[in-house]
């Protein structure tokens, strides 16, 4: 899935399932303008992934990264649910 797709996943998948997008990380800042317009301003938009991960209120997250980033997205993901921190 390409971003918009994921966002639209999003935005469909929130009328059957419960759950909040608290927050959302991107290089452009674009994209997370508008994320935080989607979210009625609620979501805490960074540059830096790392600082969603060192978040504790964040219980799962979509990486829609590109490939080169997706895997270390992923792997700094697991290890912070295995581990505690990343």
């Amino acid at each position: 899935m390409r971003v918009p797709e994921h966002i639209n996943w999003l935005r469909h998948s929130k009328k059957t399932l419960d759950f909040e997008i608290v927050a959302a990380c991107d290089a452009y800042t674009g994209r997370l303008e508008r994320m935080k317009s989607r979210t009625d301003g609620r979501a805490d938009i960074m540059s830096d992934y790392r600082e969603i991960l060192a978040r504790e209120d964040i219980d799962a997250v979509v990486i829609s990264s590109p490939n080169h980033w997706h895997y270390q997205h992923a792997i700094d993901w697991f290890y912070r649910h295995l581990y505690g921190n990343a």
